[in-house]
């Protein structure tokens, strides 16, 4: 639903109305581009489609535009694998902001493809995608060592032998006794509870996960996470998994370029 306040509102809803059918109707007769050929112009209607929303900045997920505009054909008859359409569609929607993104040279290439291989990047509310890769690419160049931490975060969570859903119950405090777990634990008590969490913007998100780095190091540094004791062990990955989840919140990290992306593995004891 749209507020259309205006008769500039309603020409642009039309406008963007028009656009989706488009893309959508012939899409689903077989008629999307092939490499170079694209005889209906439909990379101009996407970006069109991109450029209104961008404009008017409408907080709406473009996944469901397109998932009406294809239940509409359906309605018609139209035979078409429906999830099918609407993947692809959305793919082609977001490798438009792609090439716009990366025409500009202040943008960071590989904040592009972090943001735009997030997962909920795919359900194309087109003004935040826009607003997060530049707010990304923003912080990386203002030495915000998000990359850093990430990949310090990622090593040891992806190489610990218990999968990652086990570690998403809360830490125990009991259980701590190196001054840097405790330290780390406390710094990220209110920031990132879940309440203070989803009150914070993109980029407030992104410099509050970059502040942690003095609490960080400290405690890669002079803590044992693969300690031989199995409840510690858990309990200190507990602990890092509570920040490496607020990471995947965000992008997908793994697209920036940062020197500890080839980090060495840990080792299990």
């Amino acid at each position: 639903k749209f507020n259309a306040d205006t008769f500039s509102d309603i020409v642009s809803i039309t406008l963007l109305a028009e656009r989706i059918d488009n893309i959508a109707s012939l899409w689903c007769v077989g008629q999307k581009p092939s490499g170079s050929g694209d005889p209906f112009s439909l990379r101009r209607h996407a970006t069109a489609v991109i450029n209104i929303c961008n404009v008017y900045e409408w907080d709406i997920p473009l996944s469901n535009i397109v998932g009406e505009a294809l239940f509409l054909l359906e309605k018609q008859g139209l035979i078409f694998v429906h999830s099918q359409c609407r993947g692809e569609i959305m793919n082609f929607i977001l490798e438009r902001i792609r090439a716009q993104m990366k025409l500009n040279e202040e943008i960071r290439s590989d904040c592009v493809e972090a943001i735009l291989h997030y997962d909920k990047s795919q359900a194309g509310i087109i003004k935040d995608i826009r607003k997060h890769i530049i707010s990304l690419t923003t912080e990386i160049k203002n030495n915000n060592p998000l990359a850093e931490i990430f990949y310090r975060l990622h090593a040891i969570i992806r190489s610990a032998p218990i999968a990652p859903s086990s570690l998403a119950s809360p830490p125990s405090p009991d259980l701590f006794s190196a001054a840097e777990e405790k330290n780390l634990h406390a710094r990220i008590q209110q920031p990132l509870a879940d309440e203070a969490w989803k009150n914070l913007t993109f980029t407030q998100k992104l410099q509050t996960l970059g502040s942690l780095k003095d609490a960080v190091d400290p405690f890669f540094d002079h803590v044992l996470v693969m300690d031989k004791h199995e409840n510690i062990r858990q309990n200190r990955l507990r602990l890092l998994y509570s920040i490496y989840k607020r990471f995947l919140e965000l992008a997908d990290f793994t697209k920036i370029h940062h020197k500890d992306k080839q980090r060495k593995q840990p080792q299990h004891p």
